[in-house]
């Protein structure tokens, strides 16, 4: 089902984190990554709340109000995760003088 998939999407998403933590300099401040990293895993997280909100409206017999739900998401979270690649590789691309 959809909460599976996600869940382990989250839990590889933390494994990914988890490695590329020993891979980079500890630094005392948030790098770029960093915050790359962190926005991705709470979009993740937000996805499998809503994922199981939208699972609770279904079970209800609230099926129009499920679908509302389910089509604003399919431009919030893509939107979202745009915002956040352009933020890091927006950057990234400046300081190449691109």
């Amino acid at each position: 089902t959809q909460i599976e998939l996600l869940s382990a999407a989250l839990l590889t998403r933390i494994a990914v984190q988890t490695s590329f933590v020993d891979l980079l300099p500890v630094v005392s401040y948030l790098t770029r990554l960093n915050v790359f990293v962190l926005t991705s895993t709470a979009l993740f997280f937000l996805a499998l709340m809503a994922s199981l909100w939208t699972s609770s409206l279904v079970q209800k017999i609230d099926v129009e109000r499920a679908e509302r739900f389910y089509r604003s998401l399919r431009f919030v979270f893509p939107g979202a995760f745009s915002a956040t690649l352009l933020y890091f590789f927006g950057g990234w691309l400046g300081n190449l003088g691109l």
